[in-house]
């Protein structure tokens, strides 16, 4: 979003929907693709933190305990937004089922449309 944000602005492009399941704080005219006619349809990008298999409950638990500290600070969280991003903090065991769930539905896409590897 902050990327495409000026152009948009500056009306060079129009945006015709985001793909976000609710509309983007930075951009609030801009629909969502349910709303724009296009029901079902969410993509959007995830940040987060990967850990070794394996790795003790315990240590998975500290560094959670940790960033939820740091996504908490005022500056930290300024500099987040003003590049469109949306904390969601979502803990170890919300960002694994996250995980599985994309996995899931783009190995689908991936199928449906006959895609393989080069």
């Amino acid at each position: 979003m902050s990327n495409i944000l000026p152009h948009i602005e500056g009306k060079k492009l129009k945006a015709l929907a985001i793909s976000t399941p609710s509309r983007h704080p930075l951009a609030p005219d801009v629909p969502t693709m349910e709303e724009a006619g296009v029901p079902g349809y969410r993509s959007e990008s995830v940040f987060g933190l990967f850990a070794p298999a394996g790795a003790p409950a315990e240590v998975r638990s500290t560094i959670h305990t940790m960033l939820s500290e740091v996504l908490q600070y005022p500056d930290v969280l300024k500099v987040l937004e003003a590049r469109s991003f949306q904390v969601n903090n979502v803990g170890p065991d919300g960002f694994a089922k996250l995980i599985a769930a994309e996995t899931e539905k783009w190995a689908k896409v991936i199928r449906a449309a006959n895609i393989k590897g080069e």
